[in-house]
C-alpha cells in the first residue's frame, strides 16, 4: 500500500476513534478493536476494481493463511490489543472493492502459549467489537467448515432499509498451531441480493467462492 493510502487510512482511523470517545472512556480496549474493525472494512480498501469478479489467491505468509479475493487487494497492518496478557499483536489485512461491495480478510496470530480457550475469548471479543461498530444490529449465525480451522462460523447482519439497505457478512475462524493460535475474520459489505445469483457480492455463488478459498 502506498504511503498516501496509509496516511489516509490512519487519518480516517483517528477520526473513527474520536467519534467513539464517550465509549472509549468506559471500555478503552473494546473501542480500540472497534476502530480497527471499522477501518478495515470501510476505509482501508478503496482501490478501484472492475465490477467483474477476478478471483485471485492472497497469502498471509507469517501465519500460513490463504484467502481468495475478487480483485487486486490493498494491504495494511496495525497493532491491536486483542489478547490479554501481552503487548498489542499485529493484525494483517488485505481487501478491495468489486461487484459494488468491499471484501476484506484480516488475520492475527496469538502467542504460542495461548490456549484454545484464550483464542476463543479473543475471537469473541473481535466479533463483539465488530457487531458494536455495526450499531449492535442482530445477526444470523451459521456454522461453517474452513480448511485448517478448529472452529468457524459466519454472521450475516442486515443494515439499513429500502434503497440504502446493505448486508454485512463476516466469517470468523480459529486454527490452533504450534506457533500460536491464528484468528481470522473475512468480511463482505454490500447490497443484498436475496436468493438470486449473479454479480452481487452477496450472491450464493460469490459467498461460496469466498468461503471455499479460506485456509488456515
Amino acid at each position: 500500500m502506498s504511503s498516501g493510502k496509509l496516511g489516509a487510512l490512519y487519518r480516517r482511523w483517528q477520526a473513527e476513534k474520536a467519534k467513539a470517545q464517550p465509549f472509549l472512556q468506559k471500555n478503552h480496549r473494546s473501542v480500540q478493536i472497534k476502530s480497527t474493525c471499522v477501518a478495515a472494512i470501510c476505509v482501508a480498501f478503496t482501490s478501484a476494481c472492475s465490477p467483474v469478479f477476478n478471483w485471485r489467491e492472497v497469502r498471509f505468509d507469517a501465519s500460513g493463511t490463504v484467502a481468495l479475493l475478487p480483485c487486486k487487494p490493498d494491504r495494511a497492518e496495525r497493532p491491536v490489543p486483542l489478547y490479554d496478557g501481552s503487548a498489542p499483536l499485529m493484525l494483517y489485512m488485505a481487501g478491495c472493492q468489486a461487484g459494488g461491495a468491499t471484501f476484506s480478510v484480516s488475520v492475527v496470530q496469538l502467542p504460542a502459549s495461548a490456549s484454545q480457550a484464550a483464542a476463543e475469548s479473543s475471537l469473541l471479543r473481535w466479533q463483539q467489537a465488530t457487531q458494536l461498530s455495526l450499531g449492535g444490529a442482530k445477526a444470523e449465525r451459521n456454522d461453517l467448515q474452513v480448511k485448517g480451522a478448529t472452529q468457524a462460523f459466519a454472521l450475516k447482519t442486515p443494515l439499513g432499509e429500502g434503497a440504502k439497505a446493505q448486508t454485512h457478512r463476516a466469517v470468523y475462524a480459529i486454527a490452533m498451531k504450534p506457533s500460536g493460535p491464528v484468528l481470522l475474520q473475512a468480511q463482505i459489505l454490500g447490497t443484498p441480493n436475496g436468493e438470486r445469483d449473479g454479480p452481487s457480492a452477496l450472491s450464493a455463488e460469490a459467498q461460496n467462492t469466498f468461503d471455499s478459498g479460506l485456509a488456515l
